[in-house]
């Protein structure tokens, strides 16, 4: 049932209801103008669906030839639109005029309300660096897959699956940091894939790596906390920090990953977390070598740091390399692992004629891909 019939209703009447004490005039132009009225001061929305002039009259109590004649009036105004098998919709945009007034409100006294907090005047003063990217524009964004060969079929086919077999306490509250089956699955994933020894309970699946970060800051973050980031880095990440009033220290790179050994510390100063990307350093796509990861956990295991560890595109960069991620060499527990997309459906092939022998074609495992979508690209074909 479709209940926003029934909230137009109650504005219509409520219009209706003024417009009908004057007993000079005809009901189907009261009710012309009750209906016009909620459109011009926009108590009914543009392309809002109008209940039925059944409806409308049960509802008012008028006859149904009062409530065709209203509708009449404002098709031919064409404030409405009629489709058949449609209904009536509101056709009735705002000019730029009164969107520009409804954008520009009275600025109320600040002096009347609540101060927001310091973290959030932090972060307001990075959200340019966390809106940067346009959303205008879907070619070449970080961590966008090739959305034009998403498998909408397939993906609309699991969808009714589920729904075909889903019970009454599948619809109910689950926990926030995500379904049980859902994170049994990753979990199943992460243990034959990269060699993650890691329990359900452990993972916690969020909408993005920002929210991972924002709630990972939170709870380990204080003001004047140390915070050692890749040079350069995601932007949100540096942003995330930086909102969370953490001390940076930005350390470069150099052919084998994070050159940890250059880090300038001034003072007894002792980072809390390091944030990397080791299988593919974005955005130069430095791999980590097994020996600089090993460097690292003992760099933390001496200042008592937490590392997070970003295994940005692992699938893409790690297809034929497979080295130990830094949670699986980890000893002492110190490793916060992010995964975007485990289950990936997307894979990218970099075939190169003057590296690729007849036997690494021959021996391609090709059943690795079954069932999901390639994209090959060829370079130097002789």
């Amino acid at each position: 049932m479709n209940t926003n019939h029934f909230f137009a209703v109650d504005r219509i009447r409520s219009q209706y209801t003024i417009l009908s004490k004057n007993v000079k005039s005809h009901k189907y132009v009261d009710l012309y103008w009750a209906i016009k009225n909620c459109i011009l001061k926009y108590e009914l929305p543009h392309d809002w669906l109008l209940p039925s002039t059944r409806l409308l009259c049960k509802s008012l109590g008028v006859s149904r030839t009062t409530a065709i004649k209203a509708y009449e009036l404002l098709l031919l105004e064409k404030i409405i639109i009629s489709k058949p098998g449609s209904g009536n919709r509101i056709n009735y945009l705002k000019s730029k005029l009164e969107d520009k007034r409804v954008a520009s409100p009275i600025q109320p006294n600040s002096n009347l309300y609540p101060q927001i907090s310091e973290k959030s005047k932090s972060f307001l003063k990075n959200r340019a660096l966390l809106n940067r990217l346009p959303n205008n524009n879907l070619a070449f964004r970080p961590g966008l897959p090739p959305i034009d060969i998403f498998p909408v079929n397939q993906w609309k086919k699991l969808l009714n699956l589920y729904w075909r077999y889903i019970k009454s306490s599948g619809l109910s509250y689950s926990k926030s940091t995500g379904l049980k089956e859902f994170k049994t699955s990753i979990s199943n994933y992460l243990n034959i894939s990269r060699n993650i020894k890691c329990d359900p309970d452990q993972i916690v699946v969020v909408s993005g790596s920002l929210q991972s970060l924002y709630l990972i800051s939170n709870t380990l973050i204080n003001c004047g906390d140390g915070v050692v980031l890749e040079n350069p880095i995601f932007p949100n990440v540096h942003s995330v920090f930086k909102s969370s009033e953490a001390n940076l220290y930005p350390v470069e790179l150099d052919k084998e990953g994070i050159d940890i050994k250059s880090l300038d510390i001034v003072g007894n100063a002792s980072p809390k977390l390091i944030h990397l990307t080791p299988s593919n350093h974005y955005p130069l796509g430095i791999p980590m070598s097994l020996k600089r990861r090993q460097m690292i956990l003992k760099w933390a295991s001496n200042h008592k740091a937490l590392i997070i560890e970003n295994d940005y595109e692992n699938e893409i960069a790690n297809h034929f390399t497979k080295t130990p991620t830094l949670y699986s060499l980890d000893t002492e527990d110190r490793t916060m692992t992010k995964h975007e997309n485990p289950n990936k459906v997307f894979y990218k092939i970099d075939y190169d004629d003057s590296e690729w022998t007849v036997d690494d074609v021959a021996n391609f495992d090709v059943d690795r891909y079954k069932d999901t979508f390639v994209k090959v690209i060829v370079k130097n074909r002789t």
